[in-house]
């Protein structure tokens, strides 16, 4: 029962990946040189300054470092990885972008999964206050691709608000992640 379990999670990850790999240069080459793209980078390592957040704020996770003796209090979240974060200092803005691919037997599925991401990584919102306390706008987009191939175009239509990308290009985020599905 492991021995398929471990096969089909690993089908998710590559199936995931072949999506993301998609999606990459279709964002590089929309925000140019305006945007940093960190890309499957642990949070700690993309130089960002992170704060420890309160552990009430996280979803039920993998422990991690924590302050004092007891229960922990704060949890440090610098080993959290989503697919994209994006940071334009001209602009004041970070972007914290996860690809997410849920059932879409039914719409509200799509809509319920992005939700769900947005959720996941607010923690990760928190844990960037220095930059929110200094009018920087720190966001997260779920990037909502259903199993069948439904796109959540509401959601990458908001990110791509959020980065500036003209409108039309919307079409094109779409091809890509439906590129990237049909390779899987």
């Amino acid at each position: 029962f492991r021995r398929v379990l471990f096969r089909s999670r690993e089908a998710r990850s590559s199936a995931h990946n072949q999506i993301r790999q998609a999606i990459s240069p279709f964002l590089s080459s929309a925000v140019g040189p305006r945007w940093l793209i960190h890309e499957e980078t642990k949070a700690a390592q993309t130089g960002l300054i992170l704060r420890r957040v309160p552990i009430e704020l996280v979803p039920i996770s993998p422990s991690g470092p924590s302050t004092g003796d007891g229960p922990p209090a704060f949890r440090d979240l610098g080993n959290w990885q989503p697919d994209w974060i994006l940071v334009s200092d001209t602009r004041r803005r970070i972007a914290i972008v996860d690809l997410c691919r849920p059932a879409d037997t039914c719409p509200d599925k799509l809509a319920t999964a992005g939700i769900r991401k947005q959720r996941k990584y607010e923690p990760l919102v928190s844990a960037l206050g220095h930059y929110t306390a200094h009018g920087w706008v720190v966001h997260v987009f779920p990037w909502v691709v259903g199993l069948r191939g439904f796109i959540d175009t509401a959601h990458i239509g908001a990110l791509l608000d959020f980065l500036e990308i003209p409108k039309p290009r919307l079409r094109e985020a779409v091809e890509r992640s439906e590129i990237g599905r049909a390779h899987v």
